[in-house]
C-alpha cells in the first residue's frame, strides 16, 4: 500500500482520541506511537532511520516495522507490545491506513491531546512487508550507556540531528514520568 486513505486517517484520529481519553496512554504513543506510550511508539518506529544508507527499507525510519517481532523484541522497545495492542484494533478497522502512518498519527494525536502543539503531518508512508526487512538492533539509544553523551551523539548524529535537537528529544522522555 503506497498511501493512506485520507478519510480513514480522519476517522482513526477520532478513535485514537477516544483511546487516549479512556486509557491515559499518551506517553507510550508519542515516543515511535510513540505521550510516553503512544508517543514512544511513534518515535521508536521512525527512530531507526540512518541518513547514510540510501536503500529502502534498509535505511529504517517510519516504515511500520515495529509491528513485527524482530523489532518489537529490541531492548529499547521493551513494553511497546502494549502500544501495538491498543492500536491494532484501529488498524483492523481502517485497513486503508499504513501502519507507519497510523503509528505517527497516534503519536501526533497523543501530543496534541496532552495540550502539546498541533504537529504538521504529511502522510503517505509505506510499510515494510516482512519481518526480514526490520532494522537491526542497536539503532535506538541504550538504557544506561557507559558514556551517555557519546552514545546519544552516535545514535542521533546518524539521523542528522545536532546537539540542541538531541537535548530537546531527550527531554521528551520526561513526559511520561
Amino acid at each position: 500500500m503506497a498511501a493512506s486513505d485520507v478519510a480513514q486517517l480522519k476517522s482513526a484520529r477520532e478513535d485514537i482520541k477516544e483511546i487516549l481519553q479512556t486509557t491515559y496512554c499518551h506517553p507510550i504513543l508519542v515516543l515511535k506511537l510513540s505521550v510516553m506510550f503512544q508517543v514512544r511508539f511513534g518515535w521508536h518506529d521512525s527512530g531507526t532511520y540512518d541518513k547514510n544508507i540510501e536503500e529502502w527499507p534498509q535505511r529504517g525510519g517510519a516504515d511500520g516495522s515495529l509491528r513485527f517481532d524482530p523489532e518489537l523484541s529490541h531492548g529499547a522497545n521493551a513494553g511497546l507490545t502494549n502500544a501495538l495492542k491498543l492500536i491494532q484494533p484501529i488498524k483492523d478497522k481502517y485497513p486503508g491506513i499504513t501502519y507507519a502512518d497510523l503509528f505517527e498519527l497516534a503519536s501526533a494525536t497523543a501530543i496534541e491531546e496532552a495540550d502539546g502543539p498541533k504537529l504538521p503531518m504529511k502522510y503517505g508512508r509505506v510499510d515494510i512487508t516482512a519481518p526480514e526487512q526490520c532494522p537491526p538492533e542497536g539503532r535506538l539509544p541504550d538504557v544506561g550507556p557507559r558514556i551517555p553523551a557519546e552514545h546519544l551523539r552516535d545514535v542521533f548524529y546518524r539521523m542528522g540531528l545536532d546537539d540542541k535537537e538531541i537535548v530537546a528529544l531527550s527531554g521528551a522522555h520526561t513526559l511520561g514520568r
